[in-house]
């Protein structure tokens, strides 16, 4: 009889902690924030990377390069690597912007294109050095904020925020929802395109 009373009150906790599984709210995952922001020189302009409790780096824009570059840095100023713009289709714009993501050792490991459709959102496709899309940017109504998100789920992934203020070049905020979801250094080199272009969406 013991053993009988035993089991059953040794079933009645079990299915109590089930109950209590079932009504613990989700874990959410860990995000990564930051700012972008511009200061321009004589001769360049620097993008940079700063998070509430960090310095996470800089971009640079050299005017000497034939085509468009923003070189990454990292916190220490080591080199990281550079995305290059491909030369613009005609008659597409910024739009039409595609860049290639190399490495330190000039390896191509990332990729961004834009592409324009007609009474459409503007979207850019962001793929992986496996040139597998790994994410689709699309601007909002207000032309002020990129989403993306995931090519198959359409989970939201990274968002870019832009914020307007007067006197100065806007900065940008960046949320990475899912993080490792997307090469952080195609992250950061997105954010430099969309400060760097930020007038083509929206004028200030």
């Amino acid at each position: 009889m013991k053993i009988i009373v035993s089991l059953m009150l040794f079933l009645c906790g079990f299915s109590k902690l089930l109950v209590a599984a079932d009504v613990l709210p989700p874990q959410k995952q860990p995000t990564l924030s930051f700012e972008v922001r511009q200061q321009d020189y004589m001769f360049s302009t620097i993008l940079n990377i700063t998070s509430e409790h960090s310095y996470l780096g800089s971009i640079v824009k050299s005017p000497f390069r034939i085509r468009t570059s923003y070189e990454l840095f990292g916190p220490k100023g080591d080199y990281e690597g550079v995305g290059i713009c491909r030369f613009i289709t005609l008659g597409g714009g910024v739009w039409q912007a595609q860049i290639d993501l190399y490495d330190t050792k000039k390896i191509k490991i990332g990729a961004i294109e834009g592409e324009v459709v007609p009474n459409a959102t503007t979207r850019f496709f962001l793929y992986n050095e496996e040139k597998e899309c790994v994410g689709i940017a699309r601007l909002d109504s207000s032309n002020s904020k990129f989403i993306i998100v995931d090519p198959s789920t359409e989970q939201p992934l990274v968002c870019f925020k832009r914020n307007y203020v007067r006197g100065i070049v806007d900065y940008w905020n960046v949320t990475i929802h899912v993080l490792d979801s997307i090469d952080l250094k195609l992250i950061k080199i997105f954010a430099a395109f969309a400060v760097d272009s930020q007038d083509e969406f929206q004028n200030d």
